[in-house]
């Protein structure tokens, strides 16, 4: 792994008037509270004053990146995610928002986003967030059955849950994203259609399912767990699809649903590839070409005080970023122009088209909700055959 210092990525003064306003910023913050059963997220179990400790390296990392700028660069989505994010306090919130404001300004930011778990989301904390700025939450709510969730290591009941979205829609939030858990043990089809439905009517207007995978290292994976197998796994994709539409929600990208307009922004700008800003440990960031992160080793970031070095992934070139733009929009519903094909990729496309994989529309081409279950294997063989060609 190749190790490059910060100038390396040119964010040097001279192009502080050239900040790409488009850019987004990613917060990590790797504590919970336990850890789930299904999760391989860099995230651990920590003290309170550990957690004190990263917050203050998190803060010196943010102003450090303020340096760079003669001016306050401006922002158009945030996003604080881990981990739990709302294991933190309201003290430990209101240093980090201190931070981001002395470096960015958040004048015309369209989005702010944390992360939350029901029994984490308590009035005070919503009152913080919401005076910050904030004003969207994100609430891993997994399952809705109390047995799927204590299978999977939550700390919360489905009550619990949606006492939750009520305290968040009373403190003035209209922007709520649930996550769902696609194939938990146990989970049947009934049990997943009360999931979605007690979430759509408690007033959830996105929804992020996510087929469960078993991941190494995970308690899962130690204990012998199996992944649902396939023909399980596209009938609850596919109910998931059905059912939501019926409910006004837009089937807008392989794992993602949204009515009245919510779409996530931030999440939605990686799928259109835009830059966004790492911080904090095992951070994931995208700038000028460069994909990046930050080592997850929390004793190493906090030895840093907020020095970590950023660690290169990889430099895309302009043929890459073709690429990519291609594999990215094939993830969501709006797809991709009909410009991108010549007749050995549209003859493709069409076949997808027969077999009810995709759709041409409004001069553009996009995966139908069974071409998402195999996007893999389809977004492969799009990108074979630009291969050949020589995008």
């Amino acid at each position: 792994m190749i190790k490059k210092s910060d100038s390396f990525l040119g964010e040097e003064k001279e192009n502080s008037k050239r900040f790409d306003s488009e850019k987004g910023i990613y917060i990590h913050i790797p504590f919970c509270s336990s850890k789930c059963f299904y999760c391989d997220f860099f995230s651990q179990v920590k003290s309170s004053s550990a957690r004190r400790e990263y917050v203050s390296a998190l803060c010196s990392q943010i102003k450090n990146y303020g340096k760079n700028y003669l001016k306050k660069p401006s922002v158009r989505t945030a996003y604080i995610g881990g981990g739990t994010p709302s294991i933190l306090t309201g003290a430990e919130f209101e240093a980090v928002f201190s931070s981001l404001r002395s470096v960015f300004d958040f004048s015309e930011t369209a989005e702010f986003t944390v992360e939350t778990n029901p029994e984490s989301t308590t009035e005070e904390l919503l009152f913080v967030l919401k005076r910050n700025g904030v004003d969207r939450i994100s609430l891993g709510i997994q399952s809705l059955s109390d047995a799927e969730l204590q299978s999977c290591g939550r700390r919360h009941s489905g009550e619990e849950a949606l006492a939750a979205v009520k305290r968040i829609k009373d403190a003035g939030f209209d922007n709520i994203s649930a996550d769902v858990i696609i194939g938990l043990p146990g989970q049947t089809e009934t049990s997943f259609l009360k999931t979605l439905d007690g979430i759509a009517t408690a007033g959830v207007d996105h929804v992020s399912a996510y087929i469960l995978k078993i991941e190494e290292n995970t308690v899962f994976s130690h204990k012998g767990v199996l992944e649902p197998d396939e023909e399980r796994t596209e009938t609850l994709y596919l109910l998931a699809s059905e059912f939501l539409s019926k409910k006004g929600f837009e089937h807008y990208e392989i794992s993602n649903f949204a009515r009245d307009n919510k779409r996530g922004i931030h999440n939605f700008s990686y799928w259109q590839g835009k830059n966004y800003i790492a911080f904090g440990a095992g951070a994931y960031g995208y700038e000028d070409s460069v994909r990046y992160h930050y080592s997850p080793n929390l004793e190493d970031f906090l030895a840093s005080k907020g020095n970590a070095e950023r660690i290169i992934d990889e430099v895309l070139s302009f043929d890459d970023k073709k690429k990519e733009e291609l594999l990215l929009l094939l993830r969501t519903s709006d797809g991709v122009s009909a410009s991108f094909f010549d007749e050995k990729t549209l003859f493709f496309a069409r076949k997808l088209e027969e077999k009810g994989l995709g759709v041409f529309k409004n001069g553009r081409f996009s995966l139908l909700p069974r071409g998402f279950l195999v996007s893999n294997p389809i977004i492969s063989e799009f990108l074979s055959l630009y291969d050949e060609r020589g995008v």
